[in-house]
């Protein structure tokens, strides 16, 4: 038996598929509310589902599930702050290394400026008390900003059906049997500016999407 954080991806922007296809370019990420933050670690198992509505043998009674497709690990931490607090909070970590600008990033929710960050050893739990002491000695208030989670995705050889599961938005703690996890790859704080979300995805900014991933998928035999 594994514990995992059950996580919903949307229907609207994404939907497996184009998600996995996203996911395997630029790495699964997804957002956090700063209060959850202190209830991870590095290398925690987040399990991917989408959500739908089916009718049982009967045909008469609906039933709300989940149909995991895959799962990513706790690697980096993403955050857009003032540059002030970035310094304040740098001046805790325990850095190991350099990680360097990826420039701009599309995806389905949004866009931004990657701006590099760092390899650390400090523990999330670590990390947020840096960021709610910088945002104080700051004046600004942490919940104020965006934080996301990152890692690899790791696609399931089969569908997960978990019955009776309702919606819900953010990150659900649950038990899987027989369900194992890799070796998480790292721990990294990551910097984004200019972090534009996208609500509302265009037929034809759909259409354009699925080329780009298309494109990248065939390794660009679409040019």
């Amino acid at each position: 038996m594994t514990q995992v954080r059950l996580h919903f991806v949307g229907s609207g922007l994404y939907g497996s598929r184009r998600f996995l296809a996203e996911s395997k370019r630029l790495g699964v990420q997804r957002a956090v509310q700063f209060y959850q933050l202190q209830n991870f670690k590095w290398g925690d198992p987040i399990f991917l589902a989408e959500h739908v509505v089916v009718n049982d043998k009967s045909g008469e009674k609906p039933l709300s599930t989940a149909v995991g497709f895959g799962y990513f690990q706790v690697e980096s931490l993403v955050y857009q702050l003032p540059d002030q607090v970035k310094e304040k909070i740098a001046e805790n970590l325990t850095i190991v290394s350099l990680v360097q600008s990826s420039g701009l990033e599309t995806r389905a929710c949004g866009s931004y400026m990657m701006a590099g960050g760092y390899e650390v050893t400090d523990s999330l739990q670590d990390i947020v008390g840096y960021i709610t002491e910088a945002c104080k000695g700051c004046g600004v208030e942490p919940r104020g900003f965006k934080y996301f989670l990152r890692g690899s995705i790791h696609v399931l050889d089969d569908p997960v059906i978990i019955h009776n599961q309702p919606f819900f938005r953010g990150y659900k703690k649950i038990d899987l049997p027989d369900f194992k996890v890799t070796r998480p790859k790292g721990k990294k704080v990551l910097n984004i500016y200019n972090y534009n979300r996208r609500m509302y995805l265009k037929k034809k900014e759909r259409e354009a999407m699925d080329s780009i991933l298309l494109d990248e998928f065939n390794g660009g035999e679409n040019k």
